[in-house]
């Protein structure tokens, strides 16, 4: 359940921020590698995909958690043989 809240809300800060997103994640992966990443600038159609890559990811979420939740949740159930001894 916490990785299915920790996708919701990942991912709608990312659709409502893509531009901060890209930025913090330039400055993790290539700020050990290049002398200037803070020059370097991303192309709009990527700001663009970081967005709908994150209301993807968040709407997932929703949807994991709504099924979990109305579905049965099956996370939470025995398997069906457990505790029963093996016959040998």
């Amino acid at each position: 359940m916490l990785c299915r809240a920790l996708a919701v809300v990942s991912g709608t800060f990312g659709a409502l921020f893509p531009g901060r997103v890209v930025e913090t994640t330039k400055q993790a992966f290539l700020g050990a590698a290049y002398e200037n990443p803070e020059d370097l600038r991303a192309k709009e159609w990527y700001v663009y995909a970081v967005r709908l890559q994150s209301a993807l990811v968040a709407v997932a979420g929703l949807l994991a958690i709504v099924l979990g939740v109305f579905g049965g949740g099956e996370d939470d159930a025995e398997p069906e043989d457990a505790g029963e001894p093996v016959a040998s």
